[in-house]
């Protein structure tokens, strides 16, 4: 046997090694860049809404309608806040005061009502004596009182305790449309560049001057006072038809 030979047999074959598999781990590198654009997209629109809303930009840029309008917005931000923070209060008081009053007030307009029981009562005293003494003993039953007859003064009364309801009830109609209103004034707070914004808003600002909406907030306050003066006095009135020495004091 030849020195080549003999090398040949004692050299063993070198093992077979397995083809790289690439599309193995190309799916999880593509998932990975995939999430990793998400989050930096997600982080890009969060900053870009926080710059929406800022106003550090316009106060240092060079841009004087930039500078105006960062002004505006923040001078229109504090009267804002102070008007509808005032009226507000106002509406929830209307609203309280006026829901309660007019409860108050129905039950004073039910408890002037005649009661029918009275009459049921002197029709069987009637019945009584007809029975014990003959039907002499009875006058005409014509005279008795009946449950839908109203004196004059009770009429009165009632005229004025449902003018007073009808003005609290107004009252409180109008309170409910004042804080709608209102918050369609702070609706204009919305998304829009600065500018736009400003636009907005001042436009419902002249909205709400050309309608006078101050002045009619402070008309709800005068209903409600002007029912609270119908209420007392049909309250007075009532107690002078039946103690007038309580009704004097």
């Amino acid at each position: 046997m030849s020195t080549t030979e003999q090398t040949t047999e004692n050299v063993s074959p070198l093992p077979c090694q397995a083809p790289f598999d690439d599309k193995a781990n190309e799916k999880p590198t593509a998932f990975a860049d995939r999430g990793l654009a998400e989050n930096m997209l997600n982080t890009l629109e969060q900053i870009h809404d926080v710059l929406r809303g800022s106003t550090i930009a316009e106060e240092r840029g060079k841009d004087v309608q930039s500078k105006f309008w960062a002004t505006y917005k923040r001078v229109s931000n504090e009267y804002d806040d102070d008007f509808l923070e005032r009226a507000n209060d106002d509406m929830a008081i209307i609203l309280t005061f006026a829901g309660l009053f007019s409860a108050v007030n129905s039950t004073f307009i039910v408890g002037m009502q005649p009661n029918p029981a009275d009459t049921t009562n002197m029709l069987m005293l009637q019945l009584i004596k007809i029975v014990a003494e003959g039907p002499d003993a009875v006058n005409d039953i014509n005279g008795l009182p009946s449950s839908t007859d109203y004196p004059s003064s009770t009429v009165w009364i009632q005229t004025l305790a449902y003018a007073s309801l009808s003005f609290s009830v107004l009252a409180a109609f109008g309170a409910v449309m004042g804080k709608q209103w209102l918050n369609s004034f702070k609706a204009s707070r919305g998304r829009g560049s600065l500018e736009d914004r400003g636009l907005q808003r001042q436009k419902r600002l002249d909205g709400l001057e050309y309608w006078h909406l101050q002045t009619v907030l402070r008309a709800f306050l005068v209903l409600l006072q002007i029912s609270l003066l119908l209420f007392g006095l049909s309250l007075s009135a009532n107690m002078w038809t039946q103690q007038r020495t309580i009704s004097s004091v």
